[in-house]
């Protein structure tokens, strides 16, 4: 058997990557048809649309995929999310009234699963009645199936569509009725 050699230097970050959509279709297409499972399964149990996106946006945002954060802003702009808590969902613990007991427990189950080891360490930040055992499971699959896209992406170097202004411009804020950017399962 050959064993792995090691690597004489570090791979660049910069290094060309595989396009796991491109080249394992059939993966990413069962990836696709759990999401769907997942939707279906919370629009029956429960979890309404705002909380599911912001568990899949805090997910997004603890994974650093830019792509999926924001295609994720963009999709809870476009539920009502309000600015403010976009800004400060990902210092959620510390912002006070601004999420609901629900919305804590939703977000750090979120985090338990993102973060496995270090999350669980930290032990449960929000009543775990504020959620019904299947609304638990169901936002405990919706942060499996964010993190598996934000891995995909980040994986392939799906990057973010947002232009960057030129030095000095003046920055215009996002249009609530703007069109979501397509993300891979989103």
């Amino acid at each position: 058997m050959n064993q792995p050699q090691p690597l004489s230097q570090p791979l660049s970050p910069l290094q060309p990557r595989p396009d796991l959509i491109g080249l394992v279709p059939r993966a990413y297409a069962a990836l696709n048809t759990l999401h769907t499972e997942v939707l279906q399964a919370s629009r029956e149990a429960g979890p309404e649309a705002g909380l599911l996106t912001l568990v899949r946006l805090r997910c997004s945002q603890l994974n650093a995929s830019s792509y999926c954060v924001e295609q994720y802003t963009a999709d809870a702009r476009a539920l009502g999310e309000s600015e403010a808590r976009l800004r400060a969902l990902a210092g959620w613990r510390e912002s006070g009234d601004l999420f609901t007991p629900r919305e804590r427990a939703a977000l750090a189950l979120a985090e338990t699963v993102t973060l496995t080891a270090s999350a669980a360490a930290a032990g449960p930040s929000g009543p775990a009645s504020s959620l019904t055992p299947a609304e638990a499971a169901c936002i405990g699959w919706t942060a499996t199936v964010a993190n598996a896209y934000n891995r995909v992406a980040l994986a392939s170097r799906i990057t973010s569509t947002v232009p960057v202004p030129a030095p000095g411009a003046a920055v215009l804020p996002a249009q609530p009725d703007s069109a979501p950017v397509p993300v891979p399962g989103g």
